[in-house]
């Protein structure tokens, strides 16, 4: 990652084509070809080229030309069942941070690890395994899988959380405890320091009128909760790997590698990775005794 920071920006082309039967004028199918013009930061992080979806080698971007009639090889019925989306990874994060004009530079980080610290999300690699913390070169286990990814899976904790405030992703009204877990409410808080910095609202009074705000919201989320309600969100708690293994069996991730034991594999003998030397020894030996009862 630090390499990668080194680098310019990684540049891609999408070129997307639709296909249509000769008796349709509407598109039925559609493919997708993510070209790498310039790879940048990616030469050091190979696995983000995975992510982007980028093809690998030399492709030709004129295969396919507008109003090109192609040859139908094939036709058959597949079955298969719907897959759940992938969870976000911590740069699609910050980048829809950003959008929502949530946090700076310097602070988005920070929120991040806010909330992988609380325990709302855990961060995954691509098959749901949890992130092995870093170590140094000298500690590091030669026969453990490379992770790829940083997936940040949302914790029965959280989910339940959002599920107590009654989270909305369209909540338009303005007092509701729905509004505490909603993004605009910090966009509308960074636009207020923003305009507390240019001097065109008074700190004291913005202070005073969010927590006037944040009191009352609180104050409307503990009279909405009953027994009911608490006892659901403790029902629905637990282990942060249980959850894991039950969203694998959905088919929440990639399915695992399973690597060679190396430990059965026999070392070749010196001299003959083949194990030549002593087979050609033995049929000596049987050459001799023929010899000697001739």
């Amino acid at each position: 990652n630090f390499l990668g920071s080194l680098h310019n920006d990684l540049q891609i082309t999408r070129t997307k084509a639709l296909l249509a039967l000769s008796d349709s004028d509407e598109a039925e199918f559609d493919i997708e070809l993510v070209t790498v013009d310039s790879l940048g930061f990616a030469d050091a992080c190979r696995w983000v080229l995975r992510d982007v979806g980028a093809v690998q080698g030399k492709v030709d971007r004129d295969l396919l030309q507008e109003g090109q009639r192609l040859k139908l090889e094939k036709v058959g019925i597949e079955e298969k069942e719907t897959m759940p989306p992938r969870f976000l990874q911590e740069y699609e994060l910050i980048r829809l941070m950003d959008l929502n004009r949530i946090g700076t530079d310097a602070s988005m980080a920070v929120h991040v690890s806010n909330i992988v610290d609380r325990g709302y999300v855990i961060l995954c690699d691509e098959t749901g395994v949890m992130l092995r913390p870093p170590r140094p070169p000298s500690q590091r286990k030669n026969n453990l899988p490379r992770q790829v990814g940083r997936y940040m899976v949302p914790t029965p904790l959280g989910s339940n959380l959002l599920e107590l405030f009654g989270h909305e992703e369209d909540a338009t009204e303005t007092e509701s405890p729905a509004l505490l877990s909603h993004p605009s409410i910090r966009r509308q808080m960074e636009q207020e320091v923003k305009e507390i910095a240019m001097e065109n609202i008074e700190k004291e009074f913005c202070l005073n009128k969010n927590l006037e705000w944040f009191e009352k919201r609180y104050t409307e989320l503990e009279e909405s909760l009953t027994y009911e309600r608490v006892g659901q969100f403790g029902m629905g708690l637990r282990s942060s790997n249980d959850y894991l293994r039950y969203l694998a069996k959905l088919g929440a991730f990639e399915p695992k590698v399973k690597l060679p034991n190396k430990g059965n594999q026999r070392k070749p003998t010196q001299g003959n990775k083949h194990g030549g030397v002593k087979k050609h020894k033995a049929n000596s030996h049987k050459h001799k005794k023929g010899t000697n009862k001739g």
